[in-house]
């Protein structure tokens, strides 16, 4: 049977898969959202089950996920800084009701990052023997580096905050990310970091450490780290 076409319009394609093709668009049940992490993860597009064949741009693919989904999670972000520009872009190709949740930079997570995906200034920031490893954690950057990571991360989401858009930040924690008073201490420190002194929207946690063996639990009546799945 030959694909169905819809004239010279790609966005007004069914998916490739019929079983796609049955759902309400966009995907919601009540108050609850419905959607996937990332429009362009790889597996999703090798898949060729839900974009057409005739929607192959990163803005067609923007827009066409748009139709199907009320929400997307940006994984991107975390492994290198968004830009400006890109939440300009993604605002513009979406609808009115649509959000965008983003994940943390992988440095504002206690995660190794890689110097090479910096912006070129900060790479120039650094010491040489930084520069020159492959991977480096949130400790071993200059305080006016990590300085600018929190301002770089949190003013490319400008865009998307003032219009709506966005959702959620999500801070997802390596596995060694343990309940302690120094795992909430800086929680509440990445909050305050995360605001900038704004009102912003809500943060979310993934913690890793989630088997109880794992979790090395703070004294009594200190605070606890909670699990947001």
């Amino acid at each position: 049977m030959p694909p169905v076409t819809h004239g010279a319009d790609p966005l007004a394609a069914p998916p490739p898969l019929p079983s796609l093709q049955r759902g309400p668009e966009p995907a919601r049940i009540g108050n609850v959202l419905i959607g996937t992490a990332s429009w362009t993860e790889k597996t999703l597009l090798a898949s060729r089950t839900f974009y057409p064949p005739s929607v192959t741009t990163a803005e067609q693919r923007l827009r066409y996920y748009v139709r199907h989904f009320p929400v997307v999670e940006v994984d991107a972000t975390y492994y290198a800084l968004p830009s400006l520009e890109n939440s300009r872009r993604w605002v513009e190709r979406s609808g009115p009701d649509f959000v965008f949740g983003v994940k943390a930079y992988a440095a504002l997570t206690q995660h190794p990052i890689e110097p090479l995906r910096l912006d070129r200034d900060l790479q120039s920031a650094l010491p040489a023997d930084l520069r020159r490893r492959k991977s480096v954690y949130m400790r071993d950057l200059p305080p006016d580096v990590l300085d600018q990571v929190w301002l770089r991360f949190r003013s490319a989401l400008a865009p998307l905050e003032s219009a709506g858009k966005l959702a959620y930040v999500l801070f997802q924690m390596p596995r060694w990310f343990v309940p302690s008073r120094e795992s909430a201490a800086y929680l509440e420190h990445a909050a305050e970091r995360r605001a900038g002194g704004h009102r912003v929207p809500p943060a979310g946690l993934d913690d890793r450490a989630s088997r109880p063996e794992d979790a090395r639990l703070p004294p009594r009546g200190g605070p606890r780290v909670r699990e947001r799945r």
